[in-house]
């Protein structure tokens, strides 16, 4: 982290939003058991789909993260959207039911959707550390800190 600062300040958009994507799906696919809903499935291929322009996109990862804490339009959502209307509806207003898996596996899609839609590169700093990533230089507890302060 002492590439981008303690508070990430210095990180690149395509770099906090490729390794949103690559966190989440890491966490995903070795450190979860169950498999997520069919709630999210959905909301995960509405994302790729394209349903959400990048600020709402952005705006619902803030709000993943975060969530427990305020309601949806808090973090700038527009619940007038059917795709924020019908997660409201299945998780809730401040996303209350929202497992950790369904959380990762949203997470995943919200991220990727943003870095691979964009002209920019990733820097070899992101790249490294998706590397010690995929290695398993990290515990959970960390890589879930990494989500948090990634997505704040």
């Amino acid at each position: 982290m002492e590439t981008w600062g303690d508070d990430l300040a210095s990180l690149g958009n395509i770099d906090r939003y490729y390794l949103i994507s690559m966190t989440s799906e890491y966490i995903g696919l070795n450190h979860l058991i169950e498999e997520s809903s069919s709630a999210a499935e959905e909301v995960s291929a509405r994302v790729i789909g394209g349903e959400l322009d990048e600020s709402q996109a952005r705006n619902l990862i803030t709000a993943i993260v975060n969530r427990r804490q305020k309601p949806l339009e808090y973090w700038g959502l527009d619940c007038n959207l059917p795709l924020i209307r019908d997660i409201s509806e299945s998780w809730g207003e401040c996303l209350n039911w929202l497992s950790d898996v369904d959380s990762f596996d949203v997470l995943a899609s919200l991220g990727w959707i943003i870095y691979s839609t964009s002209d920019e590169m990733t820097t070899d700093e992101s790249d490294s550390l998706c590397d010690r990533i995929a290695d398993g230089e990290l515990p959970f507890d960390q890589l879930e800190a990494l989500i948090q302060a990634l997505g704040n």
